[in-house]
């Protein structure tokens, strides 16, 4: 069976003090799939972009704030 364990981002200060712990916990969740989905697709950002269903510049904005 494949090891199905992401990667998790760490929250930053400030999402620590002000986001829930749901919040925080969907951000990390978010990060991982896209990590996942980017190495699956070997670094190919519209293919990657594609397979999440989300627009190329999307994609862009969520790797930049998730450090990615």
């Amino acid at each position: 069976a494949e090891d199905l364990a992401l990667p998790r981002a760490a929250p930053s200060v400030a999402e620590e003090r002000v986001l829930p712990l749901a919040d925080r916990s969907l951000r990390a969740l978010e990060a991982a799939l896209i990590a996942r989905v980017l190495r699956d697709e070997r670094g190919n950002k519209a293919r990657t972009a594609r397979v999440l269903g989300v627009d190329r510049t999307t994609l862009y904005a969520k790797l930049r704030q998730y450090g990615l």
